[in-house]
């Protein structure tokens, strides 16, 4: 059963936490968002280890927050962008192009371990996977302040 390494974008901060600091260390049920997602991916029996690209001045506070984690883990800095993040953790992890990576961004902590495990079955399989899911919200397309179309939700999916 083939295992991945993960790639967390864990730099950035999210404007409708107010101020919190970074958003994977804002707690949700007494523990950091970061690592409810690394027991999630762990708990999917297919990662190995990973790669945290966090905020830069706060490796401290990371490494409090992953001192339970249950994943090998490696800490480096994060980007202004989540692109940059994924770029600088990729560079961090010596990869050589032969390993299979998963990308999780830090903020999304309730990841099903059964999907992690499906997304890397399939990524080791054909050489690329991405969970998604079909639209549950209508979706409307405006023009100038004004509904012009309801979207239709059946030709799309959310990542």
């Amino acid at each position: 059963m083939p295992e991945a390494l993960a790639l967390i974008p864990a730099a950035g901060f999210g404007t409708r936490f107010h101020d919190a600091g970074p958003k994977a260390l804002v707690l949700l049920a007494g523990k950091p968002l970061l690592l409810h997602a690394l027991e999630r991916l762990a708990a999917s029996g297919r990662v190995s280890r990973a790669i945290v690209a966090a905020a830069a001045g706060y490796d401290d506070a990371f490494r409090s927050a992953l001192a339970s984690s249950p994943l090998p883990y490696v800490l480096c800095e994060g980007g202004v962008t989540r692109r940059d993040s994924v770029a600088n953790a990729l560079r961090a992890s010596g990869a050589t192009g032969e390993e299979l990576v998963l990308i999780h961004d830090a903020a999304r902590p309730l990841v099903d371990p059964e999907e992690v495990g499906a997304v890397v079955g399939e990524g080791a399989r054909t050489g690329a996977a991405v969970a998604a899911f079909s639209l549950v919200n209508t979706l409307k397309r405006v023009h100038s302040g004004k509904v012009v179309e309801t979207v239709p939700r059946h030709e799309y999916v959310s990542t």
